[in-house]
């Protein structure tokens, strides 16, 4: 079981699936991760988004990101949460 503890977690997770023929999961992970700036561009490719907790109580946001799990859901894709 990952710890989550480092951006490297949410690549190996991802590699592992890849290592193994399954679908890449979307990785919902924190917004201070898209900060890293070489990291997030290999972490977006690798399935990540990212939530920015400050805008959680805005309705706007809670909408779109609602919408969007929602979505993956119907769709029964492989979600990832780094909270």
């Amino acid at each position: 079981m990952p710890s989550f503890k480092s951006v490297i977690d949410f690549i190996l997770l991802s590699y592992i699936h890849v290592l193994y023929d399954m679908d890449l999961p979307f990785i919902a992970g924190i917004k201070e991760y898209d900060e890293i700036t070489f990291m997030s561009k290999i972490m977006r490719n690798c399935g990540a988004y990212f939530v920015d907790n400050r805008n959680l109580n805005k309705e706007q946001y809670q909408i779109i990101l609602e919408e969007l799990l929602a979505l993956m859901m119907k769709k029964r894709l492989t979600l990832e949460y780094h909270i």
